[in-house]
């Protein structure tokens, strides 16, 4: 019985051995990126951005009547602000937003 213990404490070391490089192989590779994945950096802010305030604004930009309902559109913009308040850029983003009600 102590040598069946023994071979077998013997055998199971010898599958860690042997084994070890493929585990670590198959964790390595579950713990990286996908290889479909793209990895995106952010381009460092300009110190001139960043002492910006900056907000986001819904505008309309479009009004129309159809079938007794009137629909607006309306765009995102992020403003920029400088510290005295005043507009520094507006960029318009491609979240829009729909408002239907019924025309009078």
């Amino acid at each position: 019985m102590k040598y069946a213990l023994t071979l077998v404490s013997l055998l199971l070391v010898g599958a860690m051995i042997v084994f070890a490089p493929y585990l670590r192989a198959v964790y390595q590779k579950q713990t990286t990126q996908p290889e479909n994945s793209i990895v995106v950096t952010a381009p460092p802010l300009d110190p001139a951005e960043e002492a910006l305030n900056f907000e986001l604004e819904q505008r309309l930009e479009k009004k129309q009547k159809e079938d007794g309902y009137v629909m607006e559109t309306y765009r995102e913009y992020e403003i920029y602000r400088s510290a005295d308040g005043s507009i520094e850029k507006e960029v318009p983003t491609s979240h829009l937003s729909y408002l239907r009600y019924e025309a009078k």
